[in-house]
C-alpha cells in the first residue's frame, strides 16, 4: 500500500478589534485516510538575549471524526480569542515575541500503517506514539484595528546623570585624592572609591537644585497625545527641547551574572519648547508601526519616555519621565 504524505497551511485572514482572530488551514492527503480529530494549539512565545518562554494560550478544535479523501483540499475555518491583554507580534535585536500553532491530526489506528513517517522530516512534524501527526505553523498577530491610549499622568521629571560633569569630577577628585593620600593601601583605595560616589551623589544633587524643577502631564487626543510641561521660575535651562523615545530593555539572567542589553526603537522629531514660562503644551503623534505599546513581560520590558532636553552652560542635560501606552478598543 501506498504510504500517506501530508501538506498543511495556517493562515490567519484578520483580526477584530476585540482580538477575534480568524483564518484557515488547509490539509492535503496523498492517499484516503480518516482522522479522529484535528485540534490546534496555540503558543505564545518570547526569545532572544534572556530565558526562552513558550505558553500555551488556547486549545481549538478544527474538525472532529474527518475523512480526508485523497489528493482532495480540505479548508477548515477557524475562529479564536486571544485575551485582551495579549502582547502584539514583534521583532528587535534583543528580543521577539511570536504565536505559533500546533495543528495536531488524530489518525485512526486503522490508518496508521499508511503513515509516511520518513517525510515528516521535511514538513518538521512529529509522530507519536498515540498516531498523532503534529506540525508548527507560525502566524503573526498585531492588531492594527486598536490605537494607541496614553495612559493620563502628572508626574515630576527626573533628571538624568550627565557622565561628563560627573566624569569631570572624578579626574578632580582622584587627582587631589593621591597626591594627599600617605600610600595606596587597600583601606584608602575603598574609601576613595566611597567617597567618589558621595561626591556624584552630592554634584548632581546640587545640579538638580540650581536648575530647578520641572513636571510632565500627559494627555489622549484623537491624532496622539499631548505632553504638557510644568516648571518652577528658576528653571534655566536653554535651548529646550522635548521628544519622546521608545525603549526595549532584556535582561540576561541564564549564566552566573546578570546582564542588561538596553535598546532605543523609536525616537521622534525633536520639538523646541519655544516661549516656555510656567507651562509649554506640546502635541505628538504615535509611531505609525504598531506592536510598539508599552509591554513588562518575565525580563522584558518595553517602556515610553518623554526627554526634555537643554545646555547649563555649555553642557547638555537631560530630565526624563516613563510613561505608559496601551492599546483600546476604538469603540469604547
Amino acid at each position: 500500500m501506498t504510504k500517506t504524505i501530508f501538506t498543511q497551511e495556517f493562515i490567519i485572514e484578520s483580526v477584530s478589534t476585540a482580538n477575534v482572530v480568524s483564518g484557515y488551514c488547509t490539509i492535503l492527503a496523498s492517499e484516503t485516510i480518516h482522522a479522529d480529530g484535528i485540534t490546534g494549539m496555540i503558543y505564545f512565545e518570547a526569545r532572544g538575549r534572556m530565558t526562552s518562554q513558550k505558553e500555551h494560550v488556547l486549545t481549538i478544535e478544527l474538525a472532529h471524526d474527518q475523512a480526508l479523501y485523497k489528493n482532495k483540499t480540505y479548508t477548515l475555518p477557524f475562529s479564536f480569542d486571544l485575551p485582551a491583554d495579549s502582547i502584539e507580534s514583534y521583532s528587535c535585536k534583543n528580543v521577539s515575541f511570536s504565536y505559533s500553532c500546533d495543528i495536531i491530526l488524530a489518525i485512526n489506528e486503522n490508518d496508521s500503517s499508511t503513515i509516511e513517517r520518513s517525510a515528516f522530516a521535511k514538513i518538521k512534524a512529529v509522530v507519536s506514539s498515540k498516531n498523532e501527526i503534529k506540525t508548527t505553523h507560525y502566524f503573526n498577530f498585531e492588531n492594527k484595528n486598536r490605537p494607541y491610549e496614553v495612559f493620563e499622568i502628572k508626574e515630576k521629571f527626573y533628571l538624568q546623570t550627565n557622565l561628563f560633569i560627573s566624569l569631570i569630577f572624578i579626574l578632580i577628585f582622584g587627582a587631589i585624592y593621591s597626591y594627599y593620600i600617605p600610600d595606596f593601601n587597600t583601606l584608602y583605595i575603598v574609601l576613595g572609591v566611597i567617597l567618589v560616589f558621595l561626591l556624584v551623589f552630592v554634584s548632581n544633587q546640587f545640579i538638580k537644585g540650581a536648575l530647578g524643577k520641572v513636571s510632565l502631564e500627559t494627555l489622549q487626543n484623537d491624532d496622539g497625545f499631548y505632553c504638557k510641561i510644568y516648571k518652577t521660575k528658576k528653571f534655566n535651562l536653554s535651548n529646550q527641547t522635548l521628544y519622546y523615545e521608545i525603549i526595549e530593555e532584556v535582561t540576561d539572567s541564564r549564566g552566573s551574572s546578570t546582564s542588561t542589553a538596553i535598546e532605543t526603537i523609536f525616537t521622534s522629531h525633536k520639538k523646541p519648547l519655544t516661549d516656555f514660562r510656567d507651562t509649554s503644551t506640546i502635541q505628538f503623534n504615535y509611531p505609525q508601526e504598531s506592536g510598539l505599546q508599552s509591554v513588562n513581560y518575565k525580563d522584558v520590558s518595553i517602556f515610553w519616555r518623554v526627554v526634555l532636553e537643554g545646555n547649563y552652560y555649555g553642557n547638555k542635560m537631560k530630565y526624563s519621565r516613563k510613561f505608559k501606552v496601551d492599546k483600546r478598543n476604538p469603540s469604547v
